[in-house]
């Protein structure tokens, strides 16, 4: 009995050891071949898993850097991009505005043509009524004043038109010229974050700080230029040399109708003598 005893504390301290060492063993083992208890690959204590590698380069954003010159070529195709279709948007505008002018022009040119013929007219019939050399006389005086005084209400017309456009398409240039040095000081400081983001890659930042850094930068640029253009003064330059245009206007047609009364009543006397 004493020998089964100690026969059976020996059995049962090789279990224990052999419970001790088989773990170690085993992982030994899957160490060695890369499985896992399942039978599945497994890295190794100096091969990262796969899925966590994909998990950082994601929170690290590595392809950033790694993408760095495209980031700069989609940005610098933006800035195409926009600058043409704001260039387009402009030449279209032009056009707009040359055919509007062009088409007031020629109306003008034809109502004035419809008018000296209709002027001409009116003065053969006139002329059919005189009776007297006198009359005949002061009916020459009376087209004549009347030639000059339309000559004239129609050069200051042309004048204060012409004022008005040039004071348009100078106001226009204007802004135009603001918001391209404002779109140009915006596309440099993007230009600058990108460049900056280039040497950070290059010299070891990591790819998530990196691009951190060209977000911020970004947006200053951009809230840059959003505080310039609500900085922009409204223009009154527009308004205010169509109200000149107005009142040129206005006063030529009361200095013409001033004109045109007094020959008129010259002219009415003498038909009556």
């Amino acid at each position: 009995n004493r020998n089964s005893h100690m026969q059976t504390k020996k059995f049962i301290a090789g279990l224990l050891m052999t419970g001790m060492f088989l773990p170690a063993l085993a992982l030994a083992e899957d160490l060695n071949t890369g499985m896992d208890e399942n039978g599945k690959p497994k890295p190794t204590l100096y091969q990262r898993d796969p899925l966590v590698e994909k998990k950082d380069q994601k929170n690290n954003k590595k392809g950033f850097c790694t993408d760095i010159n495209k980031v700069g070529e989609k940005a610098d195709q933006k800035f195409a991009e926009s600058e043409n279709k704001r260039l387009d948007k402009r030449d279209e505008q032009e056009k707009k505005t040359a055919d509007r002018q062009g088409a007031i022009d020629q109306k003008r040119i034809e109502n004035r043509t419809s008018v000296d013929q209709k002027r001409e007219d009116k003065n053969g019939r006139m002329l059919g009524k005189t009776q007297t050399d006198a009359q005949k006389a002061a009916l020459a005086i009376y087209k004549a004043t009347l030639d000059t005084a339309v000559a004239t209400r129609r050069t200051a017309i042309d004048t204060a038109v012409k004022a008005f456009r040039d004071a348009t398409a100078t106001a226009i240039t204007t802004r135009q010229t603001q918001v391209d040095t404002l779109t140009a000081t915006y596309k440099t400081a993007v230009t600058a974050a990108v460049e900056k983001a280039k040497t950070d890659c290059a010299g070891g930042t990591s790819s998530k700080d990196a691009q951190q850094a060209y977000k911020t930068a970004v947006k200053t640029a951009k809230t840059t230029l959003e505080t310039a253009r609500k900085a922009l003064v409204a223009d009154t330059s527009i308004e205010t040399a169509k109200k000149t245009r107005d009142a040129a206007v206005k006063a030529v047609e009361e200095a013409f109708k001033t004109t045109m009364d007094a020959a008129k009543a010259t002219l009415k006397a003498a038909m009556q003598q």
